[in-house]
């Protein structure tokens, strides 16, 4: 199909900020003389990395060029550079972090400067954030301006202190009167009660996304036996590749992390497998790609869909892929599928498939 070229306008880039993410991680983010662009009004914009920004040769006070990538996200592509004042100084990175003033430090091979501090306030803010967001614990009401106020006022250090909070810590914050308090100290409790993958998702460990903490919770029925798991019985699990194994054997070899999952357990949160539905399904480990246009399904409510009965979702096609589920404009994983003599099923197929799972998994 033909791909329209994205809208580009030109404005003044007033200033740049760095922001510390929940894995140390400096992003800079470009402050833009607000300009219209793809329908909305553009403001701040991704500088991506320190390398990007030297390699643009962007600076304050330039007139730079923007674009929404992807129709969604505004980003700096370019510099106008006839249109540049001849005193403009070249933009330093910070060596420091702006949150806890640690030294930023780089790995060989990344792009990314971090901050080495664990205990930075502002990676604090984004592993709370990331812990009560949707896609992991789920918890109602526990937005931005509430964890940037929880940490700033010392009530929260570590994620399990969340559990420890009382109504009257939650009044004491601003724009909460009783009634919201206790609704967010409700949320927290029963976020309590939550499936297992979810707080393994909400840990936050490198490279462990929502659908290899579902295979995780599966594999092992209680969180203490994730911490003495071997590398090899990692990589048994179908989804998990080596850096996901030695990310997970990294996490567990740190004492504070078993720390903090002794205390969550401690508390009552569950940190134990859902085993039961899915260990009768015919889905259990069968792997599925979607790919294509999907007419009565998102990807994702599909994905969840496949996941609930037992099975689990990879973006590729590979001779362990059980079933593609194809729709509309199915291109190069449809081809690959078909070499591999992997079952295909239409959208129609699938939605049988989930009607009768038992009768249909041949």
């Amino acid at each position: 199909s033909y791909k329209f070229e994205a809208e580009r306008q030109k404005t003044i880039m007033e200033d740049i900020s760095v922001q510390v993410g929940r894995t140390g991680a400096i992003t800079p983010v470009a402050h833009l003389k607000p300009v219209q662009l793809a329908g909305t009004l553009v403001s701040r914009a991704s500088l991506h990395n320190a390398d990007e920004i030297k390699r643009k040769d962007i600076r304050i006070g330039d007139v730079v060029i923007v674009e929404k990538a992807g129709e969604i996200i505004p980003q700096v592509v370019g510099v106008d550079k006839d249109s540049r004042p001849s005193e403009l100084p070249v933009y330093s990175f910070p060596s420091e972090c702006p949150s806890c003033h640690s030294v930023l430090v780089r790995s060989e091979g990344e792009a990314a400067w971090r901050c080495a501090n664990s205990n930075c306030p502002d990676q604090l803010k984004g592993r709370i954030k990331y812990f009560a967001s949707r896609g992991c614990m789920d918890i109602e009401n526990l937005g931005e301006a509430v964890v940037d106020q929880l940490v700033d006022v010392g009530l929260v250090h570590r994620l399990d202190d969340l559990y420890r909070l009382e109504v009257e810590h939650i009044e004491s914050l601003e724009g909460f009167a009783e009634k919201s308090a206790q609704n967010l100290i409700q949320a927290i409790k029963e976020s309590r009660d939550c499936d297992f993958w979810r707080i393994l998702c909400g840990l936050g460990i490198k490279h462990i996304g929502t659908s290899a903490s579902k295979d995780l919770a599966r594999k092992f029925s209680h969180w203490k036996d994730l911490t003495k798991a071997s590398k090899d019985e990692f990589l048994e699990i179908d989804g998990i590749g080596e850096i996901m194994a030695e990310s997970l054997i990294s996490f567990f070899e740190n004492e504070a992390n078993i720390n903090l999952m002794e205390s969550l357990d401690q508390m009552g949160v569950a940190m134990v497998g859902a085993v039961g539905s899915s260990t009768k399904s015919p889905w259990l480990n069968q792997t599925f790609v979607l790919t294509g246009a999907l007419q009565k399904f998102s990807r994702q409510e599909a994905g969840l869909k496949i996941e609930e009965l037992g099975g689990r979702v990879s973006g590729s096609v590979s001779s362990k892929t059980n079933y593609l589920v194809a729709g509309p404009g199915a291109g190069t994983k449809l081809k690959k599928a078909q070499g591999l003599d992997i079952k295909i099923l239409n959208e129609d197929d699938f939605i049988s498939f989930l009607e009768n799972p038992f009768g249909s998994n041949d």
